[in-house]
């Protein structure tokens, strides 16, 4: 989703307008700003004790549609 998100902000510049959005990303003080903004959510998540909050929507399993079957 990310790369999907970039990709919608470039889309409507022009070439030579690209590289100075993406430069002030490549530095390391917004790395760190990234950094501490996600684990502070990360804590708010935590704070809340809500394990499914804990878990990325990337890797949460959708249930489809068809019979469970359980072997036991």
């Amino acid at each position: 989703m990310a790369m999907r998100r970039v990709y919608n902000e470039i889309k409507g510049m022009k070439l030579k307008e690209v590289p100075s959005y993406f430069k002030p990303m490549l530095s390391v003080g917004y790395a760190k700003k990234a950094v501490q903004r996600a684990s502070s959510s990360r804590a708010q998540a935590a704070r809340r004790a809500t394990w499914p909050s804990l878990i990325p929507s990337s890797l949460m399993m959708v249930q489809t549609s068809g019979p469970v079957v359980s072997i036991g």
